[in-house]
């Protein structure tokens, strides 16, 4: 027997051309946004997104409890693409448009005797969010397209007001904040049509704030402090979580993220003791499909220092 063959199949036998088994639930999807960023005097920070490319969507899939002829087959069907080959993927609650994934990574588990668990990581390094400001990888029903008045909406409904600058067509969704019946539908500028961050999280939420100060440290000596300036106690991390979220308002919440393309801030205003306007972006976030109908996402926010308020 000879140890010298190709390495780019390690499975034998037939492969399958195409997938035919569906992941378990606990599927999860994440975010990240690859920025250049910088920060000046008084904590006021620069942050630009570093390619056209730069927003990158992760996928893991997992098949769990699986007979060992149905691992072979899921595991046999990633490896044969080689990683150039693309794969698409719908998931069951249709949140996500079907784009080219690329496989990126494959563990197979053996739990127990022809029992086996294949964890498949896909990654979407070929799509561009940014150059798509219409429909980047968010897809249902609850989409609604352009506004029209005297339409009855409901709550996480997603509209576009036609009406804003074409140079701004970022800015130019609305995010349905409660039920509007076709009567009470009279116009965009209803409360009830919102382009801020309304959605609430579980409870705790995580701060993390770290004070900015210029220290001088002698070596065997005292350490003298000196105000950095303005904007001491930025919030440097805040981690927002929304558990159980049902499907609409889970596709409402990654509409908007998506939106602010991980570099484009938004205010957020949360409950309790930090109880100023502020405004954050959010460069990571990451959302697990729980079961039907039950989602659960993860959003980690950093604050903008300079903190104006945004007019509409």
């Amino acid at each position: 027997m000879s140890f010298f063959y190709d390495r780019d199949q390690n499975i034998t036998g037939s492969i399958p051309a195409s997938l035919a088994f569906t992941p378990s639930y606990g599927m999860s999807v994440s975010f990240s946004a690859e920025l250049a960023s910088y920060t000046t005097t008084d904590n006021y920070m620069h942050v630009m997104p570093k390619g056209l490319n730069h927003l990158q969507m992760g996928m893991n899939l997992p098949f769990e409890n699986r007979k060992q002829e149905d691992a072979r087959k899921i595991a046999g069907y990633f490896e044969s693409l080689n990683g150039t080959g693309y794969f698409q993927y719908t998931d069951p609650a249709q949140i996500y448009k079907p784009i080219n994934m690329f496989c990126s990574n494959i563990e197979n588990s053996f739990n127990e005797n022809d029992l086996h668990t294949v964890n498949v990581s896909l990654n979407s390094d070929q799509s561009s969010s940014l150059l798509n400001w219409s429909a980047p990888f968010i897809t249902g029903s609850t989409l609604k397209g352009n506004y029209s008045t005297g339409v009855a909406y409901s709550k996480y409904d997603v509209v576009r007001n036609t009406g804003v600058n074409p140079n701004n067509m970022y800015d130019s969704f609305y995010y349905v904040t409660g039920d509007i019946s076709t009567g009470q539908n009279t116009g965009i500028s209803d409360s009830r049509f919102s382009k801020e961050f309304f959605f609430q999280p579980t409870y705790p939420t995580q701060i993390a704030k770290e004070t900015s100060v210029v220290k001088t440290e002698m070596p065997y000596s005292f350490t003298k402090r000196t105000d950095f300036g303005l904007h001491a106690n930025v919030l440097k991390s805040l981690k927002l979580d929304f558990k159980g979220v049902s499907d609409v308002e889970a596709r409402c919440i990654l509409h908007f993220l998506i939106g602010k393309q991980g570099f484009r801030k938004f205010q957020y205003k949360f409950p309790k003791i930090y109880n100023q306007n502020k405004y954050f972006y959010a460069p990571e976030w990451s959302h697990t499909f729980v079961y039907k109908n039950v989602n659960d996402i993860s959003i980690s926010m950093v604050e903008d220092p300079l903190g104006a308020r945004k007019v509409y």
